[in-house]
């Protein structure tokens, strides 16, 4: 009987060792459990994260192109030249199409038109993300005809941002030019070389009050 009894005990100590181990197996178990859940979740919150990124490229691109087109309607003197833009939500490859829905490809139009297409994409741009920022341009009128460059002047410039520095060289802007933006021009400077320090210097006012310097930057703030 002692000896039934001191095995009896025996193997009372070994069960409470094993429920002991069970236990811990079940903690170890509970916690992969767990960590598998949460790779189950992080799983699924990606999948519902690239749902909502590919919703919010689609809408963003769809505000982008109305942007761009009021833009365009804006800025290009040819009415109804560029009726639609479509932009692809994967590849944000654009496209333009005529009236005839017929698609204009972008190595077909002239040196002027390509700027104005790309100032209307930068200005698209600004106006999508609604954020204020100062916009510096150089040269803006270079390539561009009279009715393009009046456009801008009353269209772009005033209202692009809250801020605009123009970069121009006398032959751009005009006494015209210069009139049709004076209400929204803060500040003007002109920079000219001078032969006898060998280095540009900067004198405010714009070039149309003098006729021999022949670079001019205005500060152009609304």
């Amino acid at each position: 009987l002692e000896n039934i009894e001191k095995e009896i005990k025996n193997r009372q100590k070994e069960i409470n060792a094993i429920k002991r181990e069970i236990s811990k197996l079940d903690d170890v178990v509970s916690k992969r459990n767990k960590n598998q859940t949460v790779v189950n979740l992080i799983d699924k919150s990606q999948v519902v994260l690239e749902k909502f990124r590919s919703g919010l490229i689609k809408k963003k691109v769809s505000i982008l192109e109305k942007e761009m087109l009021d833009s365009l309607s804006k800025l290009e003197r040819k009415e109804n030249f560029i009726t639609d833009i479509n932009i692809n939500p994967d590849t944000f490859e654009i496209t333009l199409y005529d009236r005839d829905k017929k698609v204009i490809p972008l190595d077909k139009l002239s040196a002027g038109e390509r700027q104005i297409f790309a100032i209307s994409f930068l200005w698209g741009l600004i106006k999508t993300t609604r954020k204020s920022l100062p916009v510096i341009i150089d040269t803006p009128l270079g390539r561009l005809d009279s009715s393009h460059r009046i456009n801008l002047a009353k269209n772009y410039f005033p209202n692009v941002s809250h801020q605009v520095i123009l970069l121009s060289t006398d032959a751009e802007i005009d006494k015209h030019l210069y009139d049709l933006m004076k209400d929204n021009i803060s500040h003007s400077y002109s920079l000219f070389y001078n032969d006898e320090c060998m280095c540009t210097k900067v004198k405010e006012g714009y070039f149309i009050n003098d006729h021999k310097i022949p670079v001019e930057v205005v500060l152009n703030e609304v």
